[in-house]
């Protein structure tokens, strides 16, 4: 599911399944093991990771360009702080069961 958030001066695609994930482990070091307690526990940095991992594979999904570093996307949250809300939140969507 690819979802849109106004970040960096623009709206851009993000999504967050297994690719982004793989992404986030490659860059953090956390485990497989590990994710089911994500929010336990997720630094600053990791944060943005995650930010950058959705918002990466978001953009490959939609045949857009994405090729901003860790520090472009935390300048693009301290022009718009609540996207940082926005990104986490659809994060917790992709993986929450759809109730039946």
């Amino acid at each position: 599911m690819v979802k849109r958030v106004k970040i960096g001066g623009e709206e851009r695609a993000v999504k967050f399944g297994f690719a982004a994930l793989m992404q986030f482990t490659d860059a953090t070091g956390y485990t497989l093991a590990q994710l089911d307690s994500i929010g336990d526990s997720l630094t600053l940095s990791q944060a943005i990771e995650l930010i950058k991992a959705g918002l990466k594979q978001g953009a490959r999904v939609e045949g857009e360009k994405f090729n901003a570093t860790a520090e472009e996307v935390a300048d693009w949250l301290d022009d718009n702080p609540v996207a940082l809300e926005e990104v986490l939140a659809i994060f917790t969507e992709s993986f929450t069961p759809a109730k039946k």
